[in-house]
């Protein structure tokens, strides 16, 4: 029998906002929490950007989250761990209290399926150095930690979460670059969808915090950051920049199997109706500039449906916004029968392996309460109806896209939900 998977809790922590009234306030503002780059990333190389969005930064301590694993957590695993609480309470989920972390009314066999580009960046080289007695100007002399292997684990995050809300599982983390956080969030769809779990914490998380640029740099050398005089990426825009980085951020939704969720009285945002993923196999770095695979997943996805909104991966990059634009006008041949347009990471910027997770609470949030966020775009690409201010829209269906490095492609259709 094929099971109804329904989003009942979404949990979001990023500069924008740490929790959800904040972070959806500073989106529907179309507020950009961005800063110019610090002195520290321009002392051994020139950047072409002049801007990122930092990492958000919290105690745990103030959100009810004590353990004394926090010193060898990093960001990402603190971040993840803070994301699921927010999605845990959001949803309704019963929770006690334990000497190590809580547990949950959720079945035993509940997952955690978190999509991750990197992990551990700046605990790698501390270690490095340190072990190479090696001192930067800029560092001081790092010590070598002895829990530097568990903290570059790129498991690392989801394995927190199951460690701390005692979630027994399937438990584990999904890495397709850009693509992550929306893979984890299909696997964790078709598995509920099959029987195999009766619910899932899943989501993505991000963290390329580096003090001296060293991280950035690698992305400003492909050519791929924006050059705006602002730091506004200015998405599926004649005149797009390339992406705005950002050092990340967390964000998990709990999915459950619909009939568990009513019967426990849950609030259901939105419901997952289909998820389809496929690679382009062409570039490392580049989509494929026919978009096929692409046109072919959508085409997949969709079965037929008729949808109202499109979160786009939208980066600003000339030659993504040139293919997702392809793809929607012909797939859409009919101007007036295309859906409006939303590009999440031109307020975000580009949260890797995060992104796709923001994209899809955004998505969930917006079924429910009928609310989405704007597209700061003056100049729209020909065709494309791009949704270019926060507005209140009674929307039945949307898809949203994720488009990662190595040609990962995948896609989520989700349905306003109906008692």
């Amino acid at each position: 029998m094929t099971r109804r998977v329904v989003v009942t809790g979404v949990g979001c922590l990023h500069a924008m906002g740490i929790g959800n009234e904040a972070f959806f306030g500073g989106v529907d503002s179309m507020r950009r929490p961005v800063e110019p780059l610090p002195q520290s990333f321009r002392q051994g190389y020139t950047f072409k950007t002049g801007h990122r969005i930092p990492l958000p930064e919290f105690d745990m301590a103030s959100f009810g989250i004590r353990t004394p694993m926090g010193k060898v957590m990093q960001p990402e695993d603190r971040m993840a761990v803070q994301a699921a609480k927010f999605a845990l309470e959001d949803a309704g989920v019963g929770m006690k209290e334990t000497r190590d972390g809580w547990t949950t009314d959720l079945p035993e066999e509940t997952g955690v399926l978190l999509g991750v580009g990197f992990t551990g960046l700046e605990t790698a080289l501390d270690g490095y150095l340190a072990h190479n007695g090696i001192r930067l100007e800029s560092r001081g002399r790092p010590g070598y930690h002895r829990m530097t292997i568990p903290m570059l684990m790129t498991n690392s995050p989801a394995a927190w979460c199951g460690i701390l809300f005692g979630i027994h599982g399937r438990v584990h983390t999904v890495n397709a670059a850009c693509a992550s956080g929306t893979i984890a969030i299909g696997e964790a769809f078709e598995k509920i969808r099959s029987g195999t779990m009766p619910a899932a914490l899943c989501g993505g998380v991000e963290n390329l915090q580096e003090s001296t640029g060293a991280v950035l740099r690698g992305f400003d050398q492909l050519g791929v950051c924006t050059r705006s005089a602002d730091g506004d990426p200015r998405p599926f825009s004649d005149g797009r920049t390339g992406f705005l980085f950002s050092e990340g951020g967390a964000c998990v939704l709990v999915l459950e199997e619909r009939g568990m969720a009513l019967a426990r009285g849950a609030r259901v945002l939105a419901e997952i109706v289909e998820y389809q993923e496929n690679n382009d196999a062409h570039s490392i770095v580049q989509l494929a500039p026919d978009g096929r695979k692409l046109k072919e997943l959508v085409r997949k996805v969709l079965g037929g449906r008729e949808i109202q909104l499109i979160n786009a991966h939208g980066t600003g990059t000339t030659e993504n916004d040139r293919i997702e634009s392809e793809v929607v006008r012909e797939i859409w041949p009919g101007e007036r029968s295309r859906p409006w347009v939303q590009a999440t990471k031109s307020l975000l910027g580009h949260t890797f392996g995060a992104g796709g997770a923001f994209e899809a609470a955004i998505c969930a949030r917006g079924l429910h309460e009928g609310r989405w966020h704007g597209t700061p775009c003056s100049e729209p690409v020909e065709g494309m109806r791009v949704l270019d201010r926060s507005a209140d829209l009674d929307l039945r269906t949307v898809l949203t896209l994720s488009l990662g490095f190595g040609g990962h492609n995948a896609a989520l259709v989700m349905e306003k939900h109906v008692p």
